[in-house]
């Protein structure tokens, strides 16, 4: 039930700017994966290479993420379930997936205790 009460509270200032998948799966991470939350709000570069407002824009996208492979694991680790964690970010941002050989749309068991 909290995840729909962050939805209802994001989706209105992202709509059009997102679709709900992301809006949805964003939510998610915020109620029961903080940690990772956490990160990704902290240090976006970890999760999609560059952001716009960087100071050195001729980094490489993929190193970055590369880069940041114990800082994720580490906030995976700490989350409740990882594993659905880690799919729920490879969703959220497919490159990372990529960078890490790993398939974003792959079907995935998300646990009833989510």
């Amino acid at each position: 039930m909290r995840v729909f009460n962050v939805v209802r509270t994001l989706e209105p200032e992202l709509r059009g700017e997102i679709v709900f998948a992301d809006i949805l799966g964003l939510a998610a991470l915020s109620v029961k994966a903080t940690p990772v939350f956490d990160l990704l709000q902290k240090s976006p570069k970890l999760f999609v290479g560059c952001v716009r407002s960087d100071d050195n824009p001729s980094e490489n996208p993929q190193d970055i993420i590369k880069n940041g492979i114990k800082v994720r694991k580490d906030a995976y680790e700490a989350c409740t379930l990882p594993d659905a964690t880690q799919r729920i970010v490879h969703f959220l941002f497919p490159q990372k997936a990529w960078v890490a050989n790993m398939d974003a749309f792959a079907p995935f068991y998300v646990s009833p205790n989510i």
